[in-house]
C-alpha cells in the first residue's frame, strides 16, 4: 500500500553511496533528530490524546474501565502487519470475548512524525458505526505501544475467498457488492474517503457479512464535490486514473476500487495486471482491460459505468447513490435488510471465465525468428517501455535508461522498526528504496554475485547480502516474484 505524501514531493539529490547502510535503524527521520525529552513529550502528547475519550460502551462487552495488556491472554499468531506495529487476537480473560488488536509502537509513531495520522484513524473508526464497517471498541495504552482493540472478523479476507474458489458466481458477487455499497455511501454521507478499498481490507465478519477495515489512508474530505486530496494513496491495481493524471482525488476514487473489485468477484483477478507498478500505472491512465469469456453480462454493464476515467460520470457520484443501488444488477436486493439476511454460499460459477491467450496462440505457431529480428524486437519493446516509465512517479530516481522490472510497496524490518518503504529494482541491475512520503532515496541494496533471496511466504521475503539481511513484506503478495527476479538479475552478472 503506497503511504501518504502531504506536500509535494522534490526531487532528492541521490544519496551518498552506503551511507544509510551504516546508521543503527537507517529507516529513521534522520532530517530532523528528535531529542530524549522532546521524544518522550510527544509519546506523552499522543497517549493523553488518544485517551481522553473514553472507551467505547456499544461494545458486546462493556469495557467502560481502562484496560491494560495483561487482561488479555494474547494469541502467537500475526494477523496483520503494518509500518508501525502489528495486529494480533487476545481473549478477554474476564469475559472471554476475543478481539483483533492493532498494536502500535509509540516511538515509530513519534520518530516518523505520525501522531496526526494515528489520531486521524481513530477519529475516523469512532465515527463509523455501520452494519459492514469494522468495530473499535475501545483503546489503551502501556510505555511502548498503543493498542486499538477492534472487532474480530473470524472468517477473514474477501482476497482468500477469491482465491480459494477462483471467483464468485452471480448471486455471491452481487451480495457482497451491495453490503460494500451500503457502507461507502454512509462513508461518503459523512464526507469519508477510504482511498484503500480493495479485498485484503474486506473482512467477513460473523455470519459472514462484509466489514470493511484499515482506516489509516481515509481522510474526512466532506460532502462538497469539489473537494479532493493531494496525497498519494492506494494499492497500485485499484488506484484511480485522476490521482495518477492529475495528482488529486476525491470521494470518487472509492467507486473507481468498487469497479475493480467487482470486477475481480468474477474474473478471479483486478482489471488492471501487469508486471511492475508503472505498467499498471499506464493500463489504468488508459483504462486497458478485457473481459474474459463467461463474464456476467450485467455485471459488465455495471463496471463499464464504474470504471470511466472521468470521476464525475461515475455511477454512485454523477446522480447519487441511488441511480448505483438501482442498477438492473442488483435487482431483488433489499437494501435497508441485506445485513441481516444470510449471504449466498460463496462459491465458482458452474463455467469459470476464460481468458483469451492470443499471444500464446500466435507465438505457438510462429516461425523461428533470426537472432537479429529478435534482437530488434526486444530493443523496440525496451523502448516503449522506457517511454511509458517517464510517467511513473518513481522515474525521478532512474539513472540513464535504467528500465524498472520490480516495483512494491513493502514494509521493511530492522531490528524493531518497521517502516514503509517504496522497494524498486531496475535491470542495470540496481535495488533501492524510497521514502514515499518524502519521496527521497534512503538507501541501497550492494548488487553482486553474492546476492541471495529467500521467500518465507507469499508476502514475506528477504534479500541477504555479505554482511546484511534485509527483511520485507511486501503487502500485496508478490514476494515470490521478487525472489525470482533478484535470482534472475544476480544469474545474468557478468
Amino acid at each position: 500500500c503506497m503511504s501518504e505524501n502531504e506536500e509535494e514531493p522534490t526531487t532528492p539529490a541521490p544519496p551518498a553511496e552506503e551511507q544509510e547502510e551504516e546508521s543503527e535503524s537507517d529507516d529513521a527521520d534522520t532530517s530532523g533528530e528528535i531529542s530524549e525529552e522532546e521524544d518522550k513529550s510527544s509519546r506523552e502528547s499522543l497517549v493523553q490524546k488518544l485517551e481522553q475519550d473514553k472507551a467505547k460502551t456499544e461494545s458486546p462487552k462493556d469495557a467502560p474501565r481502562k484496560r491494560h495488556k495483561e487482561d488479555f491472554d494474547w494469541e502467537e499468531d500475526i494477523i496483520g502487519t503494518g509500518a508501525f506495529g502489528e495486529v494480533k487476537v487476545a481473549v478477554d480473560k474476564e469475559t472471554q470475548a476475543k478481539y483483533a488488536v492493532k498494536i502500535l509502537n509509540k516511538k515509530q509513531i513519534v520518530a516518523q512524525k505520525k501522531v496526526e495520522w494515528v489520531n486521524r484513524e481513530k477519529f475516523l473508526l469512532d465515527r463509523m458505526r455501520h452494519p459492514n464497517i469494522v468495530s473499535l471498541y475501545f483503546t489503551f495504552s502501556d510505555p511502548q505501544n498503543l493498542y486499538f482493540v477492534l472487532e474480530y472478523c473470524n472468517n477473514g479476507e474477501l482476497l482468500d475467498h477469491i482465491k480459494k474458489h477462483k471467483c464468485f458466481d452471480v448471486a455471491c458477487g452481487r451480495f457482497y457488492a451491495a453490503e460494500i455499497i451500503n457502507a461507502l455511501e454512509f462513508m461518503h454521507s459523512k464526507g469519508v474517503a477510504h482511498r484503500d478499498l480493495k479485498p485484503e481490507n474486506i473482512l467477513l465478519g460473523e455470519g459472514m457479512h462484509v466489514r470493511i477495515c484499515d482506516f489509516g489512508t481515509a481522510r474526512e474530505l466532506g460532502t462538497e464535490r469539489t473537494a479532493r486530496s493531494k496525497s498519494f494513496v492506494g494499492t497500485a491495481e485499484y488506484v484511480c486514473p485522476e490521482l495518477l493524471l492529475e495528482k488529486q482525488a476525491g470521494l470518487a476514487a472509492d467507486l473507481w476500487s468498487l469497479g475493480c473489485m467487482i470486477y475481480q468477484f468474477f474474473a478471479g483477478r483486478a482489471p488492471f495486471k501487469a508486471a511492475s507498478e508503472y505498467l499498471i500505472f499506464n493500463l489504468i491512465e488508459h483504462r486497458t482491460f478485457t473481459y474474459p469469456e463467461n463474464f456476467p453480462e450485467q455485471a459488465k454493464d455495471l463496471i463499464e459505468q464504474l470504471l470511466v476515467i472521468d470521476q464525475n460520470e461515475r455511477i454512485g457520484y454523477r446522480n447519487g447513490y441511488d441511480e448505483l443501488k438501482g442498477h438492473p444488477f442488483f435487482e431483488g436486493i433489499d437494501w435497508e435488510n441485506i445485513h441481516n439476511e444470510t449471504p449466498p454460499p460463496i462459491q465458482p460459477p458452474a463455467e469459470l471465465p476464460v481468458f483469451k491467450n492470443t499471444e500464446g496462440k500466435d507465438s505457438a505457431n510462429a516461425s523461428p525468428q533470426p537472432d537479429r529480428a529478435v534482437d530488434e524486437k526486444k530493443n523496440a519493446e525496451r523502448k516503449e517501455k522506457l517511454e511509458n516509465q517517464k510517467k511513473s512517479i518513481w522515474a525521478r530516481f532512474l539513472n540513464g535508461d535504467e528500465l524498472i522490472i520490480e516495483n512494491s510497496a513493502v514494509v521493511k524490518q530492522r531490528g524493531l522498526s518497521k517502516t514503509k518503504r517504496q522497494l524498486i529494482m531496475t535491470d542495470k541491475p540496481r535495488i533501492f528504496y524510497v521514502d514515499p512520503e518524502k519521496m527521497i532515496i534512503k538507501g541501497e541494496v550492494p548488487m553482486s554475485k553474492n546476492v541471495t533471496a529467500e521467500a518465507k511466504n507469499s508476502k514475506i521475503f528477504s534479500i541477504t547480502v555479505p554482511g546484511r539481511v534485509y527483511k520485507l513484506t511486501e503487502l500485496n503478495g508478490n514476494a515470490k516474484r521478487w525472489v525470482d527476479s533478484v535470482k534472475k538479475v544476480i544469474s545474468e552478472m557478468p
